[in-house]
Order: structure tokens, then sequence, then C-alpha cells
């Protein structure tokens, strides 16, 4: 399966997917987006990355570094895969790389695990916890990774409840299909 990039300086390129994973739709990513306005210049992780698309997409619309985190050897080897064809492409276009970030870590490492020893800051921290087991886990690692005035987003299934986070109020919330999108801001 293959998903487009929706904005940005690569939008409408491909990226691939690993096996199992249910990458957020284009629809969904693109109201998601719209919701954060602007991204330029700011340190994103992407937790339960799957192929990176989220993360992917934020270095597209100029986010300055996005670290990716999942515990799949595959995910990890796609999301590779995925910032490899975007280099290739963008050196063959002769685009100023420099306009784009770039990806600063690729970790295959459970997401709980990588939460605890975590000390990084990041301004937006992406979720989105596979649906047929979803580990909420990691959450209290959000409020500690998150910048002053980060912003965490979560994708759960639609009849789950958004989860109270200590140190974060949810500032949004909206539903498209089957997935629930959260937003929260740190207190």
């Amino acid at each position: 399966m293959n998903v487009a990039i929706t904005g940005g300086d690569w939008r409408g390129w491909r990226l691939a997917t690993p096996g199992r994973a249910h990458p957020m739709g284009s629809r969904e990513r693109q109201a998601v987006f719209n919701t954060l306005f602007d991204v330029r210049g700011l340190r994103v992780l992407d937790l339960f990355a799957g192929g990176g698309t989220l993360g992917i997409e934020a270095l597209s619309r100029g986010a300055e570094s996005a670290v990716f985190v999942d515990r799949s050897r595959q995910a990890v080897a796609t999301i590779q895969e995925n910032l490899a064809t975007i280099r290739q492409g963008v050196e063959r276009e002769r685009m100023n790389s420099e306009r784009t970030g770039h990806a600063t870590g690729v970790v295959a490492q459970k997401v709980d695990e990588w939460a605890a020893e975590a000390t990084e800051q990041f301004d937006l921290i992406f979720a989105d916890p596979p649906y047929d087991d979803v580990q909420l886990d990691f959450l209290p690692c959000v409020a500690r990774c998150l910048s002053r005035d980060g912003r965490f987003v979560l994708s759960i299934p639609k009849a789950m409840n958004a989860p109270e986070v200590e140190g974060l109020k949810k500032a949004a919330e909206k539903t498209y299909a089957g997935a629930k999108i959260v937003f929260y801001d740190k207190v």
C-alpha cells in the first residue's frame, strides 16, 4: 500500500507503508495539518511511526527535524526507504533541500521502552498506535518530552474515549470514519 504526501515541498510523492500498518488516510492527515496550521521549524516526534507518513508529511511542510519510533523492523526499514527515496528525488530535482528538515533518528524499539528513557524535547508529537491493541503506556512521557508550547496529536479508534494525560489539556477532538484525532496542548 502507498500513501501520498498531502502538502509541502513533497506534495504528491508516494510513500510505502509496511505490511499491517494502518496509515492515517490523506483526508485525515490533511485535516490534522490544517488544524496545526504551521509546522515550519518544529522538532517532530512520530510514535508508532509505521512508514513514517506523519513525520515525513511534517518535514515536507517545513518541520526542522523528525524522529521516528516503531518496534517493527519492517516499519523501520520502510521509513528508511521512504526517506532515501525522498532524498534521491530532491537531489534529482535539484530542489533546495535546506528548505525542508531532516530525519534525526529512526528508532527500532517499543514506544513505551523508548519513552521511559527519552530526554529530548519536541514541539509536535504524533502517536498513531495500532487500533487492534491500543497501548497507552507511553502517555506519561509525552508531557515530559513536549516543549512548553508544544502540541500532541493522538489517533485512536472512534469508539474510544480520549484519555486524560497528566500535564496536558485536550484542545480539540475530530472524528473521521473509524478514527478519532485528539489534539492536546501542554498545560
